[in-house]
């Protein structure tokens, strides 16, 4: 985990959930723990364990149906190229309470070594 004014980054394995409005349409992407289930697809999947390659790159056609797939289902409002809303990305509650605790020992060793 960074400690830094600049650049700040959550300690642990993470899983991201994207979740849809009534209509289907993205609604918000949640970072969260790696062990955490949230409504909503899962984002991120293993593609290296223990070393080794362990997911099959789908063919062209069916990553490009996928992101054609993706951009029609984001909507308007965060795709139009004047004034365009800030698509939403949240924390979890676990993750922020996770990296807090991670800040505290951290700092807290720190000043144990300083001294």
């Amino acid at each position: 985990m960074k400690l830094s004014d600049e650049k700040i980054t959550y300690p642990g394995r993470k899983q991201v959930y994207r979740q849809r409005d009534e209509r289907g349409k993205f609604k918000r992407d949640i970072i969260c723990r790696a062990d955490e289930e949230l409504e909503g697809e899962k984002l991120l999947v293993d593609v290296m364990r223990n070393g080794e390659l362990c997911y099959d790159l789908p063919p062209i056609d069916r990553i490009k149906e996928k992101a054609m797939r993706n951009l029609s289902d984001l909507p308007e409002e965060y795709k139009r190229l004047i004034d365009p809303e800030e698509y939403p990305v949240l924390r979890s509650k676990r993750l922020e309470e996770f990296k807090k605790e991670t800040e505290e020992r951290i700092l807290k060793t720190e000043i144990v070594e300083h001294e």
